[in-house]
């Protein structure tokens, strides 16, 4: 059972090690799709919220892989072209790419 209110690995500031942390990151998706899924509330809102729910039962912690052999999402590729881009240049190259 994950513990709910520990967010240790919820980081917004960038300059912060661990939100570049792949490890932090599943942890706070796990614990985040832990609420979500335990929640349920929204499931009379939209059609696809029991699809989701479905999905992330069926996964478990596999999600990832899943969704990539589904083509849902690519493979992960790790950047680090832009990286050390002065502040503010990390928008406009996002936006380009986009």
């Amino acid at each position: 059972m994950l513990n709910h209110s520990d967010t240790q690995n919820t980081i917004y500031d960038i300059s912060n090690p661990t939100y570049w942390d792949k490890g932090s990151l599943y942890q706070e998706m796990d614990r985040i799709y832990d609420v979500c899924v335990g929640c349920r509330l929204c499931f009379n809102l939209c059609p696809s919220f029991p699809s989701l729910f479905n999905s992330i039962d069926n996964a478990g912690s596999r999600k990832r892989e899943i969704a990539e052999a589904e083509g849902r999402v690519g493979k992960e590729v790790e950047r680090s072209d832009y990286l050390d881009l002065p502040e503010g240049e990390h928008a406009s190259n996002a936006s380009i790419e986009v």
